[in-house]
């Protein structure tokens, strides 16, 4: 009995540790995979950051006051993951599509280029360069989102910033150059000479100065302009239609669109509203339908003396979603842009919806505007499953 009792007490203690282990064993491992379940969701969020749909397009922007080393690549089916440029400039590849009406040349219309030329990758000298792929939408919120990376590069300690742009380029400068960059239309950004947290209207307007060839080119679109208005007083009225409609929110969860087209006229009574003595109005749209309404209030019918610049427009959403090309011509539509940006530069007073490009405007006008904001706002009724 007493070895029965004595084996008895040394089985007890050697069993329980190894319960006890095997518990800890457990616990360990659930520790561990819940570790690696978070790692792997952070991953996600900054890798679906980086490329995200608000993210830029395009080529390669190289904010450094270095020079950039160029190698061809010889596979024209290289991923898009990799810094891929198209070389020649004609038909460059788009997915951008031009409507048929009768106030755009068909002749200019935008085309996909089936057989992809060959490329250049450009990459920027240096080891210690924060580098970002990103996807191209529009003027404003890609200007937005570089100053987004440049705080970052910044923050990081890095001596540059580089940001590779998806789909063959920066969405105003696929074909333009060979850089298909900023570079075909801006200097060199002073990337050292800026303060880690520049103010937006300090970041934009050193990142946007003209090379001299879009100097030259601009200088002889302002001497061609028959229709802009004095210096002051002026007000401007932003009518954003186009694109809006189609918007239907993240991963098109919205039955509805969550945009809706409001008419000139709504504008015109918030412009007078907000000021009465300032008659001069600097009409910017990228719908025809708004030019062809201006008589109903212009001059004797309002008041108020409309200017505008005379260039090709779509007519409502005929251009599709992000097609910001209805001339054909992104060159020619990144030069209106900055044209815009000079005719607006002195006015006093907006008129307007939500809109990157109009923020932009107005960080880059010499004094902030009396900023007025219409509500455009649609149903915005939620599916019960994302759109395919």
């Amino acid at each position: 009995q007493s070895t029965k009792q004595s084996t008895f007490q040394l089985a007890g203690p050697q069993s329980s540790p190894k319960r006890g282990g095997n518990k800890l064993a457990r616990f360990t491992k659930v520790v561990v995979i819940l570790i690696l379940v978070l790692f792997a969701i952070v991953g996600l969020q900054q890798s679906s950051w980086y490329q995200h749909d608000q993210l830029m397009d395009s080529a390669t922007l190289l904010l450094l006051g270095t020079n950039l080393s160029s190698s061809l690549v010889p596979d024209p089916k290289e991923s898009t993951s990799k810094i891929i440029r198209p070389v020649t400039v004609a038909n460059p590849p788009t997915e951008s599509r031009v409507a048929t009406t009768n106030n755009i040349d068909e002749s200019k219309k935008l085309t996909t280029n089936s057989t992809a030329a060959p490329a250049l990758a450009i990459k920027p000298s240096g080891k210690n360069i924060f580098s970002v792929r990103a996807r191209s939408h529009g003027f404003g919120v890609d200007i937005s989102l570089t100053l987004f990376y440049f705080k970052a590069a910044k923050e990081k300690g890095r001596d540059g910033l580089h940001i590779s742009w998806m789909d063959g380029g920066w969405i105003y400068a696929r074909g333009v150059c060979p850089a298909a960059d900023m570079s075909c239309y801006f200097k060199p950004l002073n990337y050292s000479a800026l303060p880690a947290k520049p103010a937006k209207r300090e970041f934009a307007k050193q990142l946007l100065v003209p090379n001299e060839e879009t100097a030259q080119e601009l200088a002889e679109r302002m001497e061609n302009q028959t229709n802009l208005p004095p210096p002051t007083p002026c007000g401007v009225i932003h009518v954003r239609h186009a694109d809006v409609t189609l918007n239907r929110g993240w991963l098109n969860k919205s039955a509805t669109p969550k945009y809706k087209y409001l008419e000139l006229g709504e504008y015109v009574a918030a412009f007078k509203k907000a000021n009465e003595s300032i008659r001069n109005v600097v009409l910017l749209t990228d719908d025809q339908n708004v030019i062809d309404d201006v008589p109903k209030y212009n001059g004797t019918n309002s008041g108020l003396i409309f200017h505008y610049l005379e260039r090709r427009r779509f007519r409502g959403a005929e251009g599709g979603w992000e097609n910001h090309f209805p001339s054909g011509s992104r060159k020619e539509e990144l030069l209106t842009l900055l044209l815009i940006q000079k005719i607006v530069s002195q006015c006093s007073l907006w008129v307007g919806t939500g809109s990157s490009f109009g923020t932009l405007m107005q960080t880059l006008m010499d004094h902030p505007p009396h900023n007025v904001q219409l509500n455009n706002q649609g149903d915005d009724k939620p599916t019960k499953s994302p759109r395919k």
